[in-house]
């Protein structure tokens, strides 16, 4: 069933060598990047679009592009009236589907917090694990801990997040599939599958490098047997 999920999707650079964003500079690059063209690999959203798209009021928007120009996440350049994006290197990423950047029930803040949290996530089954108390949470993404404590009851009261406590680290266990992240399993059984009929081409290799050892073995036996024996030999390779 999930296999009939759009595969659309989105890229975030998770490089450790780049400076980190906060959840709501990680949102609008989202929404930028989502509008990357396919050959040209730039962008050019207006910053009404950013806005509405994101969530994020205009001037708060100009800001996050600052923003994300200095920390060498974009690079930006003027044609014209129109503003145009490119999207600089990265490593390493994490995907994020076009249903998860247009759900309704999220509100501006909660999407940050789950694409900023996403990093942090054991992914399995659909869900998305974090063991991280609020505290620590708050120091590797960016955000305060009041405000993740807030985020976590609504998502809660969303159906979204079961927190299961288990001492002083509580487990939060996000229901990815159901805000529209199930594309990360998609991918992940699809890179899955990659790999498993890379590892089978690899063995029907080594088999047929055995199989050529061995006729070349034979063959040097029975050119050997027809020297020994003064025949012509009787194979030609």
């Amino acid at each position: 069933m999930m296999e009939n999920i759009s595969k659309q999707h989105v890229q975030l650079p998770i490089d450790e060598d780049k400076d980190k964003l906060d959840p709501s500079e990680v949102l609008v690059y989202l929404t930028i990047k989502r509008h990357q063209n396919k050959e040209s690999k730039k962008a050019f959203p207006s910053l009404q679009t950013i806005s509405e798209e994101s969530g994020a009021s205009v001037p708060t928007v100009r800001k996050i592009i600052k923003r994300l120009i200095d920390t060498n996440y974009i690079t930006c350049e003027k044609e014209g009236r129109k503003h145009v994006y490119s999207f600089n290197p990265y490593k390493t990423y994490e995907v994020f589907s076009y249903e998860f950047l247009d759900e309704k029930k999220l509100s501006f803040t909660e999407k940050a917090y789950l694409a900023c949290s996403q990093k942090y996530m054991i992914k399995e089954k659909g869900k998305g694990i974090i063991q991280y108390t609020n505290e620590e949470l708050s120091k590797l993404i960016n955000m305060p801990k009041s405000t993740i404590s807030k985020v976590n009851r609504s998502l809660e009261s969303k159906n979204l997040l079961t927190v299961v406590e288990n001492g002083l680290k509580n487990t939060k266990v996000f229901d990815m599939n159901a805000y529209g992240q199930a594309i990360v399993f998609i991918l992940k059984n699809h890179e899955e599958r990659i790999g498993d009929s890379e590892g089978r081409l690899d063995t029907v290799e080594d088999r047929l490098d055995t199989v050529e050892d061995m006729v070349k073995y034979l063959y040097k036996r029975q050119l050997e047997k027809d020297e020994e024996e003064g025949r012509k030999p009787q194979f030609i390779m």
